[in-house]
């Protein structure tokens, strides 16, 4: 978990961030506007994906 070591929140905390941050991902797929969560790889080349799944570089 990235916030293991994360000194700006306490032990007593950590629950309640990790179930409120599932909380908006699934809000946000519901409603449909998830996009990504994650971390980026810039040695990979960003693409566009459209609504009818074509990708374009």
């Amino acid at each position: 978990m990235m916030w293991k070591n994360c000194e700006c929140l306490r032990d007593s905390e950590m629950e309640a961030v990790g179930r409120d941050a599932h909380a908006v991902i699934r809000d946000a797929k519901a409603a449909g506007v998830y996009v990504f969560a994650g971390s980026i790889d810039e040695t990979v080349a960003p693409v566009l994906v459209s609504a009818n799944d074509a990708v374009a570089e």
